[in-house]
């Protein structure tokens, strides 16, 4: 007997419970299962099905069992609700049904299997693994950079500035090559603002660059502070998948072009690949859900991207014929120019030290000891704890004479969550200031809305550090 293709396996799914998955906007990926009474969809945080877009009312529709079908309903929604592009006020829900709510948001009915989560996460992991390889390559490069200057002034080389500046090199280096690779693998919540596209742009060559085999060439003419408004780390997922898609198509050997420039008040975007082409029949229906050409694969990407591309009022389009490759052109409409402020030198005053003891909590014991090492060069008084419940035990013992805590987020025992708010219970005004190299944003926003006094992601430089407790504690308990 055969093994069934991916293709098949999905198909087969159908069997399984009902449910709506989002495919576009900032719910991406987000199922509601249908199979536990009616479901009442809107923006309001009540609504089971919760969906925070602007456009979408508080009550915007609901989908309820009868007679073993599944019916939506408008509950009378300011935008409309419309299935399969045509506006209704009542639908029976037949698999594959696209629900669009507004602009920016669109469901699709479904039916869900373990197999799907099960070529989802093997999705996510070969991207993941791809990635992975280019990145340990590089690491491993700037740590031989490390190792090999330590080792030469070990050995009794002369100990100067020119090895000081190379080991501070190597690690920018891999802090910069880490913060790319975060921001392409974390979802987050969505935040509104200011995106220097231009800067996006070089930050996904950069890392593709690095993960990328090195037989295919990546050529760039990006215009310098392209700036849109909208979500960075959503367009910067949506730029890096199709990167990834046109490094799939050339394989091995090729070439990929990359331009951003701006024109008749639009930023333009254009990923270009010397692949084999996208047959027309398959060009026509590239943005369906579940449209795909390889072999494991959902066929969500190009959709999500396109909505979320949508959701930033841009338009994203495709040209290709066999033999030629694939161009894919984006357009968003630029923010307003803001003028550029004079940069201000830094005052002996802005970097002086203020006094004080300061609580490190992190369980790893050479971030602990250099983070200790580095505040008490900088005048600073230090006690120390490697999780957060040795923290309450160390807070509990000298209380009064600490003056702020520096908390790490991801520790074992008692995580950095727990332990901010067991020690705002023992002293509600404590200054607390979040590190972390890795945290979901949720939380740290969480704990910021709490009263948390900052974050710094790791790694952090002495000047930023500084900056931050010296901040924290010019505030004190107020």
């Amino acid at each position: 007997m055969r093994n069934r293709t991916p293709t098949e396996e999905l198909d087969a799914s159908a069997q399984g419970p009902p449910r709506l998955v989002v495919l576009i906007g900032v719910l991406s990926g987000r199922s509601f299962p249908l199979d536990h009474g009616p479901l009442v969809i809107g923006r309001a945080p009540e609504c089971p099905g919760w969906i925070p877009e602007p456009d979408v009312s508080r009550r915007h529709a609901q989908v309820e069992s009868a007679n073993g079908r599944f019916v939506l309903t408008d509950l009378g929604s300011r935008n409309g609700t419309r299935v399969n592009g045509a506006t209704v006020q009542e639908h029976v829900l037949e698999v594959g049904d696209i629900v669009a709510l507004g602009a920016s948001t669109a469901l699709i009915y479904s039916r869900h299997d373990p197999l799907e989560d099960r070529l989802l996460q093997l999705q996510k992991m070969e991207t993941v693994g791809q990635l992975a390889g280019g990145v340990a390559h590089d690491f491993n490069e700037l740590l031989t950079v490390v190792l090999n200057n330590l080792q030469y002034i070990e050995n009794g080389g002369q100990y100067d500035d020119h090895c000081l500046r190379e080991i501070r090199h190597a690690a920018e280096r891999g802090a910069e090559l880490s913060r790319r690779l975060l921001d392409f693998a974390s979802l987050g919540i969505r935040h509104e603002g200011r995106v220097d596209l231009s800067a996006l742009m070089e930050d996904v060559v950069g890392l593709c660059r690095h993960t990328f085999p090195p037989t295919v060439t990546i050529s760039t003419s990006i215009q310098p502070e392209i700036q849109v408004h909208g979500d960075r780390r959503q367009l910067y997922q949506v730029m890096m998948n199709l990167a990834i898609n046109a490094r799939d198509a050339v394989g091995e050997r090729g070439q990929i072009e990359v331009s951003a420039r701006s024109m008749a008040g639009r930023a333009a975007i254009t990923i270009t690949d010397s692949g084999p082409g996208i047959d027309e029949a398959i060009l026509e229906r590239i943005f369906e859900p579940f449209s795909t050409t390889k072999e494991e694969g959902t066929g969500l990407g190009l959709a999500i991207a396109r909505g979320v591309v949508q959701s930033h009022q841009g338009q994203m389009d495709v040209v290709s014929r066999p033999g030629v490759g694939a161009s894919f052109h984006l357009t968003f409409p630029l923010a307003e120019v803001l003028p550029r402020n004079r940069k201000v030198r830094q005052t002996t005053d802005e970097l002086e030290t203020i006094a004080g003891c300061i609580l490190v909590v992190d369980d790893d014991d050479l971030v602990r000891k250099s983070t200790i090492r580095l505040l008490r060069s900088l005048g600073y008084q230090t006690l120390a704890a490697c999780n957060g419940q040795e923290a309450l035990e160390v807070f509990g013992n000298h209380q009064g004479q600490i003056d702020m805590v520096l908390l790490d987020q991801v520790m074992p025992e008692m995580g950095g969550r727990e332990a901010f708010f067991r020690l705002r219970e023992l002293d509600p005004q404590l200054p607390v200031l979040l590190i972390s190299g890795y945290e979901e944003e949720a939380n740290i926003q969480e704990l910021l809305e709490a009263g948390a006094r900052g974050f710094l992601p790791k790694p952090v430089t002495g000047d930023l550090l500084n900056r931050a407790v010296r901040k924290a504690l010019r505030k004190g308990r107020g």
